[in-house]
């Protein structure tokens, strides 16, 4: 009986020509072949999945899906929760693993019915592999590498996207540039490779104290920015706060030398900006402010 604890690897290992007819079969490959146009029309995970369930779906009304792949932080559900009756599918291509898919019913599904969604699937493989070396070099893209925060590019599309999604919402929005205090002197007295362990440990703390709606970057050389959504400027000068009493608790062990650090913050609020590149300039003044002020604190 397939049940929730029923394995079934890719293909089924199973005598598939037991179950399809070469009558079915021919009817069914025309069939795959529409399928593997449209999976191979896009480079989008839900996309492809979603082509892949409409397909088994005219095969099996009512089934539904779920994509993971736990190393990359996938889990994609299509169609709605998984369901009593279920199939799992480890899913490889040329002896890279590509994640488990599981297809799941109300009812048993039948031999016939196995063999259908075996054969969409010995077409996903390569579709899906591609899908997942692009949604990495877009993350890679995007990811600054030293610290695995966003980076400056990354910052600009969501700054953009976030300042036109408050403003038409008419919602609060703030943003926070963060500078590391003398991080030249740390540079210059214990080595750049010491720098890098600062900026790798400020990034962590940052992460640390955040919350998950906000947005961290790397936008340059020892400078920060965070996206705070519907945060006003008094929300964010708590935020600010906290992250600044936390990284002045910082010690970074290097060489039997431990280096500390303190950021200056500026906070910039859309109340008070007519759009980003004002609301940029606002915290980055105000930044400045924090610096020729003595250091190691939040304007």
């Amino acid at each position: 009986m397939l049940s929730s604890t029923s394995t079934v690897s890719v293909l089924g290992k199973r005598n598939t020509s037991n179950a399809i007819t070469n009558k079915q079969l021919t009817v069914a490959t025309e069939d795959v072949l529409l399928l593997v146009q449209k999976l191979q029309s896009s480079l989008e995970l839900e996309v492809i999945f979603t082509h892949l369930l409409d397909h088994i779906r005219s095969l099996v009304p009512g089934c539904r899906l779920l994509y993971s792949l736990p190393e990359s932080n996938i889990n994609l559900p299509i169609g709605g929760p998984v369901l009593k009756h279920q199939c799992f599918y480890q899913l490889k291509a040329e002896q890279e693993q590509l994640g488990e898919i599981r297809i799941s019913n109300s009812s048993k599904l039948t031999d016939y019915e196995l063999s259908m969604v075996e054969l969409c699937l010995s077409h996903l493989l390569y579709p899906l592999r591609n899908a997942l070396l692009y949604r990495e070099a877009i993350r890679n893209a995007r990811q600054d590498a030293l610290t695995g925060v966003g980076n400056r590019f990354a910052f600009s599309r969501n700054f953009e996207r976030e300042q036109r999604l408050a403003q038409r919402y008419h919602q609060d929005l703030s943003l926070l540039v963060i500078d590391i205090d003398y991080f030249k002197r740390i540079n210059d007295k214990y080595g750049h490779l010491a720098g890098d362990e600062v900026l790798k440990s400020v990034a962590e703390c940052l992460k640390s104290v955040m919350r998950q709606t906000d947005m961290i970057f790397r936008y340059g050389g020892e400078e920060f920015t965070a996206i705070l959504t519907k945060t006003d400027r008094e929300g964010a000068l708590v935020i600010a706060e906290r992250i600044r009493k936390e990284v002045e608790k910082l010690t970074v062990t290097i060489s039997g030398n431990d280096i500390k650090a303190t950021v200056s913050v500026g906070i910039g609020s859309l109340k008070e900006a007519k759009d980003s590149q004002a609301l940029f300039n606002q915290a980055d003044d105000n930044l400045y402010l924090a610096k020729r002020g003595g250091r190691n604190q939040v304007r």
